[in-house]
């Protein structure tokens, strides 16, 4: 299974106060809550209690934010700069 970034789910920015991820985690929380008319989605709010749960405690986000930091240090040597380029590209929608 691949990694899911919790801050990307959460689409906030890793230097993201405590109250900007709460705000976000409700929004999102509000359009995938699976009692929503339609739209619910009962997998992508699994991920998202997750994200949140994980990112909302000082001490669990520090570990993660320490585990993250690594995965991204061992993805630079296996990708090398320039699949992390391509992979960068991918995710804001300008590369294939």
């Amino acid at each position: 299974m691949a990694h899911i970034d919790y801050y990307e789910l959460l689409q906030v920015d890793p230097r993201a106060s405590d109250e900007v991820i709460h705000k976000a985690y409700r929004v999102l929380a509000a359009r995938y809550h699976p009692d929503a008319a339609g739209r619910g989605d009962e997998s992508r709010m699994r991920l998202l209690n997750e994200a949140y749960y994980v990112l909302s405690d000082p001490a669990r986000r520090a570990q993660y934010d320490r585990r993250r930091a690594i995965g991204l240090v061992q993805l630079f040597y296996e990708e090398g700069l320039v699949g992390l380029t391509r992979r960068w590209l991918r995710h804001e929608g300008l590369g294939r």
